[in-house]
């Protein structure tokens, strides 16, 4: 619904939502209610209300999203339902077209949106996607290798369409979180599917803030986030991402057929990023099918691949992540793998500070194996354990360098059991 200040709306079960009251003082004290809850913005922007949990019809998800696609300029979404409710999504994913729409819920544990293990919440494919306080579970991003855009994204997918106009590809596009959690989502499919709770494409900004990630999965790269410099996944180095004060715990990449799985929590190709206090604990990249020999496993937490654009991870835990692959298969980077995509002795750099990292697993480089040039300061990296040696005889408690590719430099850093 549209909110007007000059209009009576039927709510569709009798009941009246009154925004003009014939008395005046009444009016000015529902106008000002409704600002101080928070139900409407000021007048500048469109407004659109949520009050039913149904699939379809007024007053549901669907129609404020199909309204504000259809209704030009910035526009926000608030949501006036029963607490702990679920919205429960029945025919589809929800197509954002619009420029810029800002979604605002009640609370994480007041607001879940669901896909219902069926299909993808929020597709992003022009302009800018807002989300706070709110929950998004189940989500479901499912299709094949002949269909890219099916198999990335199991909550939201950010990117334009293969077939838009030239004038919207060339535009950014922006994904915003704040105290928003994704729990459950999936990206399955038997080959190549990534970002299980987010897939970002191209030119794209992701801001993640007080957020957290539990749980997602996808079949080969970034259980929770998956972000690539182009849509097709070739390197182009554009795109960026801010994460800060954000968890992803237990998220996993389940090898069901794909020949590599890469950044158990996030898989990064390209874009520059900052990560800042937060938390990485328990991400998983699962054993790979016996009938498959030569699979991989990069990056228990995470695989940041560079490409001239520099990453910085500060006062963040990296800890007890897990690339769960049986003896002879190649597994490196229990905590974080990182690799220099634009040459070989690239100085692109990854700069860790103030972290902890600790408790990580893998056949070599339990902690981190170094194909970048990384720079430690103040950072503690202690009781990793390499199961190794791997099929190439590479080993590593603590930090594993690549040979010719990877460049190592510490400062005020602990090294406990060290076999660099």
């Amino acid at each position: 619904m549209r909110i007007n200040l000059q209009a009576n709306r039927d709510s569709g079960d009798g009941s009246k939502l009154r925004a003009k009251i014939a008395k005046p003082k009444a009016a000015k004290l529902a106008t000002a209610l409704l600002l101080a809850l928070g139900f409407i913005a000021p007048a500048c922007a469109a407004n659109f209300l949520v009050y039913k949990t149904g699939d379809s019809g007024r007053g549901t998800l669907r129609d404020a999203v199909q309204q504000a696609n259809a209704t030009p300029g910035s526009h926000t979404i608030w949501f006036v339902l029963r607490p702990h409710s679920t919205i429960t999504l029945l025919s589809g994913q929800l197509a954002l077209t619009g420029p810029n729409i800002t979604m605002r819920g009640p609370g994480r544990s007041w607001l879940t949106i669901s896909g219902n293990q069926h299909s993808r919440i929020f597709d992003v494919e022009a302009g800018s996607l807002a989300l706070s306080d709110m929950t998004l579970r189940d989500g479901l991003a499912q299709g094949d290798a002949t269909n890219f855009y099916d198999l990335a994204g199991g909550a939201i997918r950010v990117g334009v369409l293969p077939d838009a106009p030239a004038s919207a590809q060339a535009s950014p596009l922006k994904l915003t979180l704040d105290r928003v959690a994704f729990i459950n989502n999936r990206a399955n499919a038997p080959d190549l599917s990534g970002g299980g709770a987010i897939e970002m494409e191209g030119n794209a900004t992701l801001v993640v803030r007080n957020s957290q990630f539990f749980g997602n999965s996808a079949a080969a790269f970034g259980g929770a986030i998956q972000m690539l410099g182009s849509a097709d996944g070739s390197p182009v180095d554009v795109g960026s991402f801010d994460i800060r004060d954000s968890s992803f715990i237990g998220n996993h990449i389940d090898m069901n057929g794909t020949e590599v799985g890469q950044g158990g929590a996030i898989l990064a190709y390209g874009p520059a990023g900052a990560i800042r206090y937060s938390v990485f604990r328990d991400n998983v990249i699962n054993d790979a099918p016996l009938d498959r020999p030569d699979m991989d496993g990069e990056g228990g937490a995470l695989a940041l691949l560079l490409i001239d654009r520099p990453i910085s991870i500060d006062n963040t835990e990296i800890s007890h992540n897990t690339i769960a692959l049986r003896p002879g298969v190649f597994s490196q980077g229990g905590g974080l793998d990182c690799e220099n995509l634009d040459r070989i002795g690239g100085t692109t750099p990854l700069r860790i500070t103030n972290a902890t990292i600790s408790g990580n697993e893998a056949q070599s480089g339990a902690a981190i194996v170094a194909g970048c040039n990384l720079e430690l300061s103040n950072t503690t990296i202690a009781n990793n354990i390499g199961h190794g040696p791997d099929p190439e005889g590479a080993g590593g408690d603590a930090v594993e360098v690549i040979f010719n590719s990877g460049k190592f430099n510490a400062r005020s850093t602990l090294l406990s059991d060290p076999d660099t």
